[in-house]
């Protein structure tokens, strides 16, 4: 008989979605990586994980983590997850540390195929996290600034993930050097696990599409002159490998390891990758 599976930790990230997580131009660290990377929405669980990321943009900033989340079920077909990160950066010009965005996520099943599971997602990420620690620009702060929105569809069964989901960015961060605002994503995934007798084992393909490209503070000017980021704009594609080891029916340890499959040269956000990597543990009830 095939075991629950916990919740997974990491997408990670990679979210939309992931969507993002891993890239030079692997993505994006944002809402989208994050949810399709670190959550299994469908199995109740505490998960505790610790996160590594390395910036794809050539400013040698690192990002680490450790993040609590939790899965619960409710009037069976609800499914609700919400995550948040205690976050490091570190860099050239300094390091920042704090609380980051907190992650809310409700998945609502509307049908059953065969097999398969129709179902909608309706997600925020809040803007918790600091953006104006010792005066740095946003790639070094501990949240995006902005409370951003996503809308998603799925389609699930005991080992295919397939989705789509829009992502619409807030409002303009407060930070005072960038005052970033970040375009809009559409974001589509596929991902397959195997099931072994205690070991899990699967891949998932994230692509993020930046829809308009980001804005920042004119530099020269500033002022409240904003200036297009040439080529902040555009798809990230992005590859997600997932390890699951469970533990009897109740603990399991996670890994990921998130690798880009194109090149993003820009990290005003503070959201480019060029390594993701992931390790936890979960705790299902």
């Amino acid at each position: 008989m095939q075991k629950k599976i916990p919740a997974l930790m990491l997408f990670a990230t990679i979210s939309v979605l992931a969507a993002h997580s891993t890239y030079a131009q692997s993505g994006d660290a944002g809402l989208a990586g994050f949810v399709g990377e670190l959550r299994d929405l469908r199995h109740p669980a505490i998960t505790l994980d610790y996160l590594y990321g390395s910036s794809a943009a050539g400013d040698h900033i690192t990002y680490n983590a450790y993040q609590v989340s939790a899965a619960l079920t409710v009037f069976g077909g609800t499914h609700i997850w919400g995550s948040v990160p205690l976050r490091q950066q570190n860099g050239p010009l300094g390091s920042v540390s704090g609380i980051g965005d907190l992650t809310i996520v409700i998945n609502q099943s509307l049908i059953n195929l065969a097999g398969l599971d129709l179902s909608v997602d309706l997600g925020t990420k809040l803007a918790t996290g600091s953006v104006t620690n010792g005066s740095l620009p946003q790639s070094y702060q501990n949240g995006t600034g902005s409370s951003d929105l996503l809308l998603g569809v799925d389609l699930v069964s005991s080992s295919i993930n397939l989705g789509v989901a829009y992502e619409l960015a807030g409002g303009r961060s407060a930070n005072e050097l960038t005052r970033l605002k970040r375009g809009d994503d559409f974001i589509a995934r596929a991902g397959y696990m195997h099931h072994g007798e205690s070991l899990d084992l699967g891949g998932e393909v994230i692509g993020i599409w930046q829809i308009q490209e980001s804005s920042v503070l004119n530099p020269i000017t500033q002022a409240g002159d904003y200036i297009n980021v040439a080529g902040s704009n555009g798809l990230a594609l992005n590859a997600l490998f997932k390890a699951r080891y469970n533990l009897g029916s109740m603990f399991s340890i996670t890994g990921t390891l998130g690798i880009p499959l194109n090149k993003r040269d820009h990290n005003e956000d503070g959201l480019s990758r060029s390594l993701t990597a992931s390790a936890g543990v979960a705790l299902s009830f």
